[in-house]
């Protein structure tokens, strides 16, 4: 098979990442070639739930923040397509399991006052690496020393902290020339809690992350076939993908953007 043309990266967003690590082959056909699917998945339904419960938690005043408070906004927001899941099964459960660290996370922070940055999305430029990143701030409140940030996922595994933790600390440092006192983020389907504690030597660390994550994400040919297939069935480019995953021996050129 002919080799194909790396492609160029223009702009790497946070949800860029969390798509590749979860496939590859989605990656391409959305972000690269632009082929977005009408079709939502349940992962997007339930990071939409996610962050509007998030934002009406924080943007009640301290004295409404409650346990019911979060379960009206869960129950406002979710979405209630069984079809979108794997089975019944799965769909309680991943309902069960969001709404239960939600509660215990949220109200941990029920007396902070409204957040500095609360999903809110921003951009810098990385000169070094000729490239912009993007991100969506969830929530980052004053601390002692700075800010902590805070980012609440669904389904995510090692490569994905890793990840998060060396683009929060090289975003924030080009964006707002210091790095996040700490950057915690929680597993909503396990309630695990990672923390990190970024210092001035993390930003170079995350500098020569970024600079093999852009060589990875333009070389298509290193491409692999996810982890896990259970979502396959329900992929919306499952018949692509089952064929040749890229679908032409022409070089492809392509920028990526948001």
């Amino acid at each position: 098979m002919k080799k194909k043309t790396v492609v160029s990266i223009k702009t790497i967003a946070d949800y860029h990442l969390e798509d590749y690590m979860r496939c590859s082959y989605q990656f391409y056909y959305r972000h690269l070639l632009g082929q977005e699917s009408s079709y939502p998945s349940w992962r997007h339904m339930a990071q939409y739930t996610v962050n509007q419960v998030i934002r009406e938690f924080y943007q009640c005043p301290v004295e409404g923040r409650s346990s019911v408070q979060i379960l009206e906004s869960i129950h406002r927001y979710w979405v209630k397509r069984v079809d979108l899941f794997q089975s019944r099964v799965h769909y309680l459960t991943v309902l069960g399991e969001i709404t239960s660290h939600l509660l215990h996370h949220l109200l941990k922070d029920k007396r902070i006052e409204p957040p500095l940055f609360l999903l809110e999305k921003f951009r810098t430029e990385i000169k070094e690496l000729e490239i912009d990143l993007s991100m969506t701030l969830q929530v980052a409140d004053w601390s002692g020393e700075g800010f902590i940030l805070k980012k609440y996922v669904l389904d995510a595994d090692a490569e994905f902290y890793v990840s998060y933790h060396h683009m929060a600390t090289l975003f924030c440092n080009k964006a707002f020339q210091t790095v996040p006192e700490r950057i915690d983020i929680v597993n909503l389907l396990t309630g695990e809690e990672h923390q990190y504690y970024p210092s001035e030597k993390s930003v170079a660390e995350a500098l020569a992350y970024f600079h093999l994550a852009k060589d990875i994400l333009e070389n298509t040919d290193s491409y692999m076939r996810p982890k896990s297939f259970s979502d396959c069935s329900m992929c919306p480019f499952k018949k692509k993908c089952h064929r040749d995953w890229v679908p032409q021996d022409r070089e492809i050129r392509n920028y990526l953007y948001e």
